[in-house]
Order: C-alpha cells, then structure tokens, then sequence
C-alpha cells in the first residue's frame, strides 16, 4: 500500500476516534487489530486474526519477552468490504509458534504508520478438538505447523488432509530422494537425497500408506553433483542442497514420494522404492556418506547416521549368542600358563605361520604362554584347520584355533579369545606382529607383576624399516576433520628419536600389542563392541581402564614389527576407509569426550 493510501487510511481511522494509543484496557484496540481464536495444542500456540492495516505488525509476547512466532499474512475480502476499506491484501495474520505454557501470553500490535500500538490479552483454548480450530482463518500459518509437529501425529495427518495436491510443475522446489532403505527387524529407515526451494517450503518423505518422515531436521550438505547440473539455473544459491535423515523410529514401505508444500499446496518433486536396509553396518556407512564430497562435512553427517550404526551394530552382537563355537586344539594345552596369547584373523592367515617361526624360538613363551587364534572370518573357517594342522608339524609350536561362525569385529573376536583363556595374563595381538628376537614377552608380564597400578602396558612396534609405528597414543583434535582423533607420536621417526627410554606411563596404548591381568579384563567388561570394523577399541578401552584407577604404561625396552591395518585394508580403503573412521571417531567422543578434553589439556580459547 502506498504511503498516500496508508495516510488516507489512518485519517480515516481517526475519524472513526481510533487515530490514538490504545491504552492496556485494550478498549479500542479490538476495532483496530482482531483476534478470532487462539488455542494452545500439542505445544504449538496458534493465532488467528485481522487488522485495519497491513502497516500494523502483530507479535506474541509473554512475560514481557518476544516469542519467535512466525506471521503469516493472508488476503481478507471480508473485512476490508464491512470496513469500506480500498482492499484486503495482507490484512489477515495467522502465527504459529512453540510454546511450552498457555498462560499470560498476548498479542501485541504496533501500527508503522501512525506510530499507535497496543496489546491483547489472549484468551486460549488449550487441548481443544481439531474441528474447534479455525484453520481457514489461520492461512498459511496451519501449514506451517507441520514443521514444528511430529510427523505422523493426528495433527499431522489432519494437517496435511487439509492442503489441496497440484499436479502443475513445482515452481518453487526441486529435488530427488537417492536412496531409501528400511529395516523392519530394527525399525528404522535411512534416507539420502538433495532438495532445494524456498526456505519456507516444508519438505517430506512420505508412503503409500501416508507415513512420513520430514526433512526439515535433515542434515544438509554440499552436493557437487547437483551444484555442477543445476548451477546455471539457480547461480549457486542453494549450496548446502544434499539432505540426510537417519530415522531409527521410523519405517516406509514400498514406493515413496518427495513431496513439498509452500503455501498450502503440495508438489510430488520425485519418486522411488524403498529398499531393504542391508545387515552391514558398512553398507550403511557407504551409501549415506559417499556422496559427501567436502571433508568437513563428513563428521556432520558421521554424527547423523551413528545412532543407526550403533542400532545395527547392537542388532548384529545380539545374534552372537545363536552362533556355535568351536575349539580345536593343535598339541596339548598348558595346563597353568602365565599368559593367554590372544591372536584375531580376519580376511588372510598367511601370517601365521611368519608369527609361529618366531614364537618357536622363544623358550620362555613356549613353556608359560598359551596361543589362541580366533578366526573371525567364516570364509577361512573351512580351510584355515588344515593350514593349522601342517603348521603345528612344522614348526612343533602347540595352539588352540577357536571360530565363532560370524565376524565379531576386533573387539568381539578378542573378547571370544578372552572367553577360552586360562591365563591370568592376556596379551592381544594382531595377526601382522613379529617379534624381533626371543625374550620379548617376559618383560610385559613382569611390568604387570611389579606394578600394580599399570592396567595395560604395550611395547614399542616398528614399521619393517625400522621405523617407529607405536610408541604410546595421546589424542588430538582434527580441525579440518572435526573429531578427536588417535595419534602416534613420533609415527615414521628413527627410533632413536623415541624421547622415551624406559617404562611410562602414556594417555593410551596400541591394541595391536597389550598385555593386561585377566582380573582387570573381566573387572570393565573387556573390549566394547560398539565400534565398526576397527577403529578406536584400544584407546577406549585405555580410557575404561583408567576411569578405574589403573594407568597405562610403554615399554620402550620391548619392540616389535607391525606391517598395520593388513585385515582393514580388505575391508575398506580410500574414501570408505576415512568415512569409517570418522563414524567411529564420533562414536568415540559421544562415550569419552570429556576425558578427551582432559587428556589434551587444551586451553579454554582452543577448545573445539
């Protein structure tokens, strides 16, 4: 309206005596701002009403503070043809806004024009039935509602019920939904896709069977695949138009729809069919993070997709019970060893037989130590006893071979080896360590004689150049990858750059040589089996350790070659590899993240 108009206008008002400050009574204010009904349902405060002018801002206020209530104008015929008024543009409202409490909140109204302002006290139906709501009065604002309601609820629905479906082109959103999986055993739903429009469309996923999941607490990233198509039609305004949900309440079935609403008519953008949500944990991890292409992004939408992991993780380790276990001895076991030599396979055995040439040179582990391999592979179940079998002939050293039937991850596969220890003493162990020389074992076990405090001790391990690969973990903050991460000091130095030359006490060891007391173990409840793969297990377990009063030492005076990561590396590499990596990580910090700050002992001002 022009200021000529608004100036007629407010002449007109004030002939009509209404030209002044409405006083807290609110005698006159009623004629200049309306209220036709205010209710308070499902948290939601809900206002609808008109006004004289669209110059007039309305707000909710209670308790003197601002609610952020959102306004929504609409066109109002009516009043304008019973106020003799040039038109009814804008001089509807209706608000939406969340609201715990229903008490003391008004309505107030200040004319931009004139300068007049005033309050309403609103009278609120609280809880009241869905037909005694006036949504027509409402506009635009009863859709808005659906951000703020869980989708699915009898609002929703009805919500939705009310809004007219267009067939015409979207003018004012684009985007498709790429993958969308459902795991009915484990109730949840995984969706990945882009979107883009305007930003106070309200977007959803929603089935034939009228279920939904809305997208408005989706998170958002860079899409580049979808910037480099559509870049010329839209110059870059929507960068952040990738959208992942990972809903572990959820579930959709058969084909599903995209769909968005702005105003109160809704568009069907896309379509697909649901999958079924494979078992893996690591196919879940691959296909809602893959198309995440800015690093720094990946630890965001980590962060979304862990609780499904765990739920999957969680679901698979309940299964372990129903598998059988077998145990095959190869040459009789110690009946009163020391240690319990705790060695995990997965994807390759040829290194055991490189372990047992070495093993056979040690008199002291031959006569106090027993070895156990867990095969946590069912691919190598099969064939894996006979290569035992000619390696027990050959090299004359005695061994147990245990298999679960199903990949247990690193954390399981040694806590199945802890099971059928006899040992007071456990000592884990990959699959591609090799100690340099005899005598190497003899040391971890006195340091947990003598030392009462030590829960857990490694040795140093070497690359096979001689380089240093372990010499003690300490944790460190990853800005351009948003996570604490696990690092190794002094990684790829000459060992004579090791500042350490005797038994010390460190933040964290390797789990890829350990040696801690049975009693300890059983004590914390061994490894936690939460993670995926293998990522994080040992310092998280150096983390349980010491949150029961034990501390964690290296011993330098040990060393040992690792090769590293042999088993992972036929899991995952490249991208898969980080992106595992850093959903562990996030999973890592959500149990241990203020005994991370501790560790680092950052200051206040670097704090991430």
């Amino acid at each position: 309206m022009s200021d000529s108009t608004g100036s007629g206008l407010q002449g007109g008002l004030r002939a009509m005596g209404l030209g002044r400050r409405a006083d807290a009574g609110g005698g006159t204010q009623a004629r200049v701002v309306h209220v036709e009904g205010a209710w308070h349902i499902q948290g939601l405060l809900l206002v609808a009403g008109w006004r004289l002018s669209p110059h007039i801002a309305v707000r909710l206020v209670a308790g003197g503070t601002d609610l952020q209530a959102e306004v929504h104008t609409l066109d109002r015929g009516d009043v304008a043809a019973s106020r003799s008024l040039p038109s009814g543009n804008g001089l509807g409202f209706g608000m939406v806004c969340l609201a715990a409490q229903a008490r003391g909140v008004e309505l107030a109204w200040k004319d931009a024009v004139s300068g007049n302002s005033g309050v309403i006290a609103l009278e609120l139906q609280v809880d009241p039935p869905l037909e005694r709501i006036n949504f027509p009065a409402l506009g635009d604002a009863g859709a808005a509602c659906l951000k703020f309601l869980p989708p699915n609820s009898p609002v929703w629905q009805m919500l939705l019920a009310r809004a007219s479906a267009s067939t015409d082109v979207c003018g004012f959103a684009r985007g498709s939904v790429d993958y969308c999986a459902t795991s009915e055993p484990a109730g949840c739903t995984l969706l990945n896709g882009w979107f883009f429009g305007e930003p106070d469309a309200l977007v959803w996923v929603e089935d034939a069977r009228g279920t939904a999941v809305a997208l408005h607490g989706a998170r958002r990233y860079f899409r580049s695949d979808v910037q480099q198509e559509l870049a010329a039609d839209y110059a870059g305004a929507w960068s952040d138009t990738g959208f992942l949900v990972a809903d572990t309440t959820t579930r959709l079935h058969g084909e599903v729809y995209l769909k968005a609403m702005f105003g109160s008519r809704i568009h069907i953008l896309s379509k697909t069919r649901v999958k079924v949500m494979p078992d893996s944990a690591l196919e879940i991890v691959r296909a809602a993070l893959e198309p995440v292409s800015r690093q720094s992004e990946i630890r965001h939408c980590a962060e979304t997709i862990a609780p499904l992991v765990s739920t999957l993780i969680s679901r698979d380790r309940a299964q372990w019970a129903r598998s059988t276990e077998h145990v095959i001895e190869f040459g009789p076991r110690a009946a009163s060893p020391r240690v319990s030599l705790v060695v995990p396979l997965f994807g390759r055995t040829d290194f055991v037989e490189l372990q047992l040439m070495a093993f056979a040179r040690d008199p002291w582990l031959r006569e106090h130590a027993e070895i156990l391999y867990v095969v946590d592979d069912p691919r190598l179940e099969a064939d894996f006893p006979r290569q035992a079998s000619e390696h027990h002939l050959l090299h004359g050293v005695d061994f147990c071979v245990i298999s679960g039937g199903r990949n247990r991850g690193f954390s399981g596969a040694n806590n199945l080896g802890a099971a059928h220890a006899r040992a007071p003493l456990l000592l884990f162990m990959n699959s591609d360590v090799f100690p340099k020389a005899p005598g190497w074992l003899e040391p971890l076990v006195q340091t947990l004689d003598t030392h009462a405090d030590i829960g857990a001790v490694a040795p140093r391990l070497v690359y096979p150049d001689g380089s240093i690969q372990h010499a003690g973990m300490v944790f460190r903050w990853r800005p351009d990858l948003h996570v604490w991460t696990n690092d190794h000091p002094g990684m790829g130095f000459a060992v004579g750059l090791d500042p350490y030359r005797e038994l010390t006490r460190v933040p964290a060891v390797t789990g890829a040589c350990l040696a801690m007391r049975r009693a300890d173990f059983d004590r914390i409840g061994g490894w936690h089996t939460g993670y995926l793969i293998g990522d994080f297990e040992d310092s998280d377990l150096c983390f349980t350790l010491r949150e029961a009063g034990l501390h964690i030492a290296y011993e330098p005076g040990v060393e040992l070659i690792h090769l590293e990561r042999q088993s992972f590396q036929s899991i995952a590499s490249g991208d898969l590899r980080l992106r595992v990596t850093l959903v562990n990580a996030v999973i890592h910090e959500h149990r241990w993240r203020a005994q991370l700050d501790a560790s680092a002992g950052l200051q206040q001002d670097s704090q991430p």
